[in-house]
Formats: structure tokens, C-alpha cells, sequence
């Protein structure tokens, strides 16, 4: 029975000989270490000398920032989705169905019961008044009894204006 070396041993022993200069002969049946991979670098380790990376934009952010992202304006949505609708013929909710909004007069559906605020308004639905509104509700409308709150941050209006936009009009 053939004796093993220990696994040490067998690695660092061909390295011992070559580090030495000695020939460790051409025996064809000894085994050789498979190729190690090189060192990767990963781009997302920065080292401690060279600035961060710069953020890779959008297409869409790089052409214009200050363009709509209606990514952005669907997740604004959310915060409206419990009482209004937008798609056509979709039934009205807390608050009425939103479908070709824009360019409506307020208080416009007559299948939907509006508070004496919005009745008394006798507006139209323009980007800047959906802005306005979207600030701050019970500021545009006095008296609403709508409670949401508001939408504070102006890209954020911008965002989902443009979504209700693309989602309300007909195509």
C-alpha cells in the first residue's frame, strides 16, 4: 500500500523544489494544479483614495431632470388609490372616479355627491390647479371634507400629475 503524503506536504513540496531552482523532473503522470482565476476587481469596492462613483442616470434624467417620471408618479398614486379611480367607467369610491379629469370643470361628475367646497369652486381641472389641489387640499378648497393631506414636494405633484394625466385621457 502506497503512503499519502499529508495535503500540505504534496501542495508545497513542488513549489519548495521550483522556489529552489531544482529540477522536479518531467514525471507525465504527476498531477497539476488547475489554473487559478485571476484577482477580480469589484467596481462597487471603492478604494479609499479615488472618489465615489458617480450615480448612473436614466436616459429619461439625463436628457431633461426636470421631466416627469411616471414610475414615480404610479408609487405617488398609491396614496390616493383607496378612494379614487381612474380608469373609464370604474365606479367612484370615497371620492369620485378620476377618468378625464383634466380640462373638467370641478365638481363635474353627476353620478357623484361633492362636498359644498368643491360645488362652489367653478374651476377647471388645468395642471396648475391639480398642482394647487394636490398641495394642499384643504387650502384649494375650503370646507372640503376630503382628509388627505397633501402632497408636499413639488417633483412629487409633477410626478403624479403627469400619471393621472397619462392614466385619465383618452389616448
Amino acid at each position: 500500500m502506497q503512503k499519502r503524503l499529508p495535503i500540505i506536504a504534496a501542495i508545497t513540496a513542488p513549489l519548495f523544489l521550483f522556489a529552489c531552482g531544482e529540477d522536479s523532473g518531467t514525471d507525465e503522470t504527476a498531477e497539476t494544479a488547475p489554473p487559478q482565476p485571476e484577482a477580480t476587481i469589484d467596481p462597487a469596492v471603492s478604494n479609499e483614495n479615488e472618489p465615489p462613483a458617480a450615480p448612473i442616470e436614466t436616459e429619461q434624467a439625463a436628457a431633461d431632470p426636470e421631466a416627469p417620471d411616471l414610475k414615480r408618479g404610479a408609487r405617488q398614486f398609491l396614496k390616493c388609490r383607496s378612494c379614487h379611480t381612474l380608469a373609464e367607467g370604474e365606479k367612484h369610491k370615497t371620492g369620485p372616479n378620476l377618468w378625464g379629469i383634466f380640462g373638467a370643470p370641478t365638481a363635474a361628475r353627476t353620478d357623484f355627491k361633492y362636498s359644498n367646497a368643491f360645488n362652489n369652486l367653478n374651476l377647471t381641472w388645468t395642471d396648475e390647479n391639480m398642482d394647487l389641489f394636490l398641495e394642499r387640499p384643504s387650502k384649494f378648497a375650503s370646507g372640503t371634507i376630503m382628509s388627505f393631506a397633501g402632497v408636499r414636494k413639488e417633483k412629487d405633484r409633477r410626478d403624479l400629475i403627469a400619471y393621472l394625466k397619462q392614466e385619465t385621457s383618452p389616448q
